[in-house]
């Protein structure tokens, strides 16, 4: 299914009696259940936080920060709470002074902000597939993300790799980390290679795969559309497929010579059209 194990629950806060009064549905125990069975599934958790709301003891908050502590969600986000006039809860006694709910804030994010350093030291050393989202004039730097950064909400992952295309898929070993965003090498994907004197075909979606001892010959880079056509045709007569994901895909054989697979496939056409 084309769904990513992200979810975003809005939490908002986790004593029972703040919920109830913030008019939202569920109570603690409930809300720990499902979060539960969302790591069984190894689902990423995003939530948000309000600190300050009317009438918030020093006991709620302190039960909002172990919460958190315990629960250490991939992502969190807070505010302080803001009164809107003609809402029930701006009409609310024992309203926190500004001070307090800045102070809390801060509290809960210095909390949170080791949590996410923790969660991304923790992932230096593995790789992942990247979308690349863009490039950044002021580092010179390409920046992407992985099924586990959301667009514009979560930090990025920043690339060391040149000539990437924006869209394009690559593989990424993360070298670095700091609380809000990741570093790695980046490489397009595909798997290749051949030695000694056979001659190989590679074909692939990347604009920039160059020749390397491990690879026998490039021949042609191709198109999706290309990739596709003539992916088939290599396939009928015996090319191996080694590599594939959404955006690239790589295909080898000893012995095979791209040109005879373009005209097999001119020829297929052709004998279609008449």
């Amino acid at each position: 299914p084309k769904v990513a194990p992200y979810l975003d629950l809005p939490l908002q806060h986790i004593d029972d009696d703040l919920l109830r009064r913030m008019n939202r549905r569920g109570s603690a125990d409930w809300i720990k259940s499902r979060i539960a069975e969302c790591r069984k599934r190894g689902i990423i958790l995003r939530t948000t936080m309000i600190v300050g709301f009317p009438g918030e003891t020093d006991a709620q908050f302190q039960t909002l920060l172990d919460f958190v502590k315990e629960t250490r969600f991939d992502r969190l986000g807070a505010f302080t709470y803001s009164a809107e006039e003609g809402t029930a809860a701006a009409k609310m006694p024992e309203q926190i002074d500004e001070d307090v709910k800045s102070a809390r804030l801060d509290q809960l994010m210095m909390l949170q902000q080791d949590i996410a350093m923790e969660i991304n030291e923790a992932r230096i050393g593995t790789e992942c597939e990247v979308l690349v989202d863009g490039f950044d004039e002021e580092s010179g730097r390409f920046y992407g993300r992985s099924l586990l950064e959301a667009p514009e909400s979560d930090g990025c992952i920043w690339l060391d790799a040149e000539n990437l295309n924006p869209g394009q898929y690559v593989n990424v070993h993360i070298t670095g980390a700091d609380a809000y965003d990741l570093e790695g090498e980046a490489n397009i994907l595909y798997t290749s290679g051949t030695t000694g004197d056979s001659k190989g075909v590679i074909l692939t979606m990347g604009q920039y795969l160059q020749p390397t001892p491990r690879h026998a010959k490039v021949e042609e880079f191709v198109t999706p559309q290309a990739f596709q056509a003539y992916g088939a045709i290599g396939r009928a007569k015996g090319f191996l497929q080694v590599a594939s994901s959404p955006l690239t895909r790589s295909s080898y054989h000893a012995g095979e010579d791209f040109a005879e697979m373009k005209a097999a496939r001119e020829a297929k056409l052709a004998k279609g059209a008449k």
